[in-house]
């Protein structure tokens, strides 16, 4: 999806989280949501001005952590179909389905790590490249879902934006959460890795969300 952003004129940050993709080496009982988010404000820090954070999935809490963090760097948040964190609440706390989702997942050799989702969980099972895409992901560690958030995500002062991917039930309560607490929300007929499977369509509401912030 980013080349879509990047041949629209946008430019884009995507970094890694620590512990994840080509930072598995940097794994360690110590990771998890707070360290991954503060190893993430040097990179906001180093922008000359304001952007918008966009987080899917797990990514919907660090970038809302971000925003709470850095407001002043804060153009606009948004969460594709994602986690809003509570204030004090882990994923686990605020979601309290999440531990059994994840139960079957725990790495019986290393019950710190949760492994990659299956593509079938993710929609993705009969998708072109989807199977590959699996293969590429790699463990998270727990302290992702059980560590507390710092801020409400509908607290956080700047506008905020929810897409819903409706062909993936998960987050149905938590649009609904984001509409009554006053977020710009939309749903799409996607599946969860829409930012995959249909990056032209996620493209575009990301292109609409940055006219509206730059005028």
């Amino acid at each position: 999806m980013l080349r879509y952003l990047e041949q629209a004129g946008v430019e884009t940050r995507n970094p890694t989280l620590l512990g994840l993709g080509e930072r598995q080496a940097e794994q360690s009982a110590e990771v998890g949501l707070t360290a991954q988010v503060d190893d993430l404000l040097s990179a906001i820090d180093a922008q000359p001005t304001p952007v918008i954070l966009v987080g899917h999935s797990y990514g919907g809490v660090i970038a809302s952590e971000l925003a709470g963090l850095r407001p002043d760097k804060t153009l606009a948040l948004v969460i594709l179909d994602g986690f809003l964190a509570k204030s004090g609440e882990s994923l686990n706390e605020t979601y309290p389905e999440l531990p059994t989702i994840m139960s079957g997942l725990i790495d019986p050799e290393r019950p710190s790590m949760i492994n990659p989702a299956p593509a079938s969980m993710l929609g993705l099972g009969g998708v072109a490249g989807g199977d590959e895409l699996c293969a590429e992901m790699t463990p998270t560690p727990v302290g992702c879902n059980d560590q507390p958030a710092r801020f409400t995500a509908s607290e956080i002062r700047c506008p905020s934006y929810y897409l819903r991917f409706s062909r993936f039930p998960l987050f149905e309560a938590t649009f609904e959460r984001a509409r009554s607490e006053g977020w710009i929300v939309e749903e799409m007929d996607l599946p969860h890795m829409a930012t995959f499977t249909h990056p032209e369509e996620v493209t575009q509401y990301l292109l609409r969300i940055r006219n509206e912030a730059a005028s």
